[in-house]
């Protein structure tokens, strides 16, 4: 079997009757009744019987009905959404968002997303940073917005913005401990006391689920 039978097949059981529906699909009544009998021996039932009125599906006819309208509704729906991403992109992505940034963020970026891409539906969910990540690696958002950029197999991350946080401190370093001089980078690993005013950088990356080698363009520890 293939389409076009079963495309005649739902049409003469729709119509009752094969010249009714050799009329409504331009087709010679007897090339669908030969469509109708290699059906019939390829599957090895009868599909139809004959009535005064017409033409009836029989039982296993009607398991093929049910079948067929299955069938050619999913490859219509295959077909204009194939022929749909050619022009305009739709579906639904899920994004996560720390709790911080979805207060400024969360609205701007769901009203431009849907001027831009009227058909793509944005669902965001917002919780702490951890959390996101989290949601990632579980398959529960496909993009996040993290504030550290993420070396995972599954995971690719791109740096987006990165700005200035400012560490204050005494003028007076602690004894045994040189001070930096003022404005100067250090660095901001956890371990590393910065007993005056300092600078150091602070990364937003967005990360997605899309496998991909991790790059170390993007390495930053905050």
């Amino acid at each position: 079997m293939d389409l076009r039978q079963l495309r005649y097949f739902v049409a003469i059981v729709q119509s009752g009757s094969i010249s009714r529906a050799s009329q409504a699909l331009n087709v010679a009544q007897p090339a669908l009744s030969l469509h109708i009998r290699n059906m019939e021996a390829d599957l090895g039932v009868p599909l139809l019987f004959r009535t005064p009125q017409g033409v009836q599906a029989t039982e296993a006819g009607l398991v093929l009905l049910r079948h067929a309208r299955t069938i050619l509704s999913q490859f219509e729906a295959a077909d204009r959404e194939v022929r749909g991403t050619a022009t305009e992109p739709t579906g639904e992505v899920r994004l996560g968002l720390p709790s911080t940034i979805s207060r400024i963020l969360g609205v701007p970026l769901v009203l431009a997303a849907r001027a831009r891409h009227p058909k793509v539906v944005l669902r965001v969910a917002e919780a702490m940073s951890g959390y996101v990540l989290e949601w990632l690696r579980a398959g529960r958002v496909d993009l996040g917005l993290l504030y550290q950029c993420v070396e995972d197999k599954d995971l690719r991350s791109i740096g987006l913005l990165t700005e200035p946080l400012v560490l204050f401190g005494p003028v007076v370093a602690p004894p045994g401990v040189a001070a930096p001089a003022p404005g100067a980078a250090v660095d901001s690993r956890p371990s590393r006391r910065c007993p005056s005013s300092c600078r150091a950088p602070a990364t937003v990356c967005v990360t997605s689920s899309t496998p991909a080698a991790p790059s170390s363009a993007w390495r930053c520890t905050l």
